[in-house]
C-alpha cells in the first residue's frame, strides 16, 4: 500500500512540474524508473511483498 501512495505522489509531483521541465532529458519513464529504483534501493520490503510465492 505505501508503494501505491508513493506512485500517486510522483504522478502528482510530475504534474505540477511538467511545464518546468518540458524541455528537459526528464521524461516520465526515465523519471518512473529512477523512482522505483529509489524505492526498491530504500524499502525493499515495500516492493518485494508478494513476489517470494510457490509456482
Amino acid at each position: 500500500m505505501p508503494a501505491v501512495v508513493v506512485f500517486i505522489l510522483l504522478v502528482y509531483a510530475y504534474s505540477l512540474l511538467s511545464r518546468r521541465i518540458e524541455g528537459t532529458a526528464l521524461t516520465i519513464p526515465l523519471v518512473f524508473t529512477v523512482a522505483g529504483i529509489a524505492l526498491l534501493l530504500v524499502a525493499p520490503e515495500l516492493v518485494r511483498s508478494g513476489v517470494e510465492g510457490d509456482v
